[in-house]
């Protein structure tokens, strides 16, 4: 699966060797999750969607619960299977960052759909939350979450080397989340999106800088 995901989420399942109707099933929850929210999916609304009976998505899935996380979690190793190796190239601080914000950015336009839906449900589902938080932690991905800090912290002394690793994390994230939120989950439209991102940068680079 490419670092655009759901740009070709229907050509990844294509390629998947799974059955025809849970391909189907997988496809019709996407979009079902999307516009309505987990909760207000029903199976019945899947099935009809997909063009499958209940049963079927039942053969597959033992509960609707299992039919998200097994759409979500395979998705999160692939937000940061490309991005890393690639962040690694740069040193700048400057350079860091700007490629950080313009490439997450990139991203979430190309997967705006599956993102909302790890949002919303992440939000109010202690579970899916939970087991979000395992795999993005586990050791390929924490790994390479420590690898970037050390390279930031060693090829820029001007950073506050003070800062905890879930402090620089909450610097990078917070901007951005907060602007996700406004573009994406509350759908309000940006006069500037080029401004917009030039003030994420800089609000993450003040972050990071010794005071």
């Amino acid at each position: 699966m490419s670092s655009k995901i759901l740009e070709s989420y229907d050509h990844w399942l294509e390629q998947e060797k799974m059955p025809a109707g849970k391909k189907k099933s997988m496809k019709a929850a996407i979009q079902l999750f999307a516009q309505k929210g987990f909760n207000g999916t029903s199976t019945v609304d899947i099935a009809e969607m997909a063009g499958v009976s209940q049963a079927t998505i039942f053969k597959y899935f033992k509960t609707k619960e299992e039919l998200l996380t097994e759409i979500i979690l395979p998705v999160i190793p692939q937000i940061f299977h490309e991005f890393y190796p690639a962040l690694s190239k740069y040193s700048k601080l400057e350079e860091i960052v700007a490629f950080f914000v313009q490439d997450r950015f990139s991203f979430i336009l190309a997967n705006k759909v599956i993102l909302k839906i790890i949002f919303q449900e992440a939000l109010i589902n202690d579970q899916l939350r939970q087991n979000i938080m395992n795999r993005m932690m586990s050791p390929d991905l924490g790994n390479q979450i420590l690898e970037f800090l050390d390279h930031l912290k060693k090829e820029n002394p001007q950073v506050n080397q003070e800062l905890t690793t879930v402090e620089i994390l909450r610097i990078f994230a917070g901007p951005f989340l907060a602007y996700y939120v406004q573009r994406f989950i509350l759908e309000q439209e940006t006069v500037n999106e080029e401004q917009d991102l030039r003030f994420i940068q800089n609000h993450i680079i003040n972050g990071l800088l010794l005071k």
